[in-house]
């Protein structure tokens, strides 16, 4: 799919390098996935929020090494049941190790990521199946 990106988020007070929308995260960070929440699919600050409507979420805890950086990205946006929710490029737990849905990677591929991310540029995350990437590549512009 083709994705737009939200936001960064992350366990520093600022970014200062990065040209993109940035939140810090806190202990009570949480990335709602309760499909009947109005706050699904989107990331909270569970402390602040006055109508907590929601009975499952991930806590975003900002000492998790994998949350180091969450570049949030606007899959299933509309909010509709059951399509998928919180889905983040993240570091990963080790090389290979699977997610729910996310994509993660090492720190340092995140970090150039995040330095690299320009609002203004409009950055899109694009994840296509091998033999997709190389119908679109040329067509689309593809690294």
């Amino acid at each position: 799919g083709v994705f737009e990106l939200e936001s960064i988020y992350g366990r520093d007070a600022e970014l200062p390098t990065a040209k993109y929308p940035y939140a810090q995260l806190s202990d009570a960070s949480e990335g709602v996935d309760d499909p009947r929440s109005r706050s699904y699919n989107r990331i909270v600050d569970a402390s602040t929020t006055r109508a907590r409507d929601w009975h499952s979420s991930e806590k975003l805890r900002p000492t998790n090494p994998m949350f180091r950086w969450i570049v949030n990205v606007k899959h299933n946006w509309q909010q509709q049941p059951g399509f998928g929710s919180c889905i983040y490029l993240h570091i990963w737990k080790a090389p290979g190790s699977p997610t729910s849905g996310c994509t993660a990677m090492s720190p340092a591929s995140l970090e150039r990521i995040v330095r690299w991310l320009d609002q203004r540029k409009q950055p899109l995350l694009v994840q296509l199946t091998r033999e997709d990437y190389a119908r679109y590549r040329e067509s689309w512009n593809l690294p």
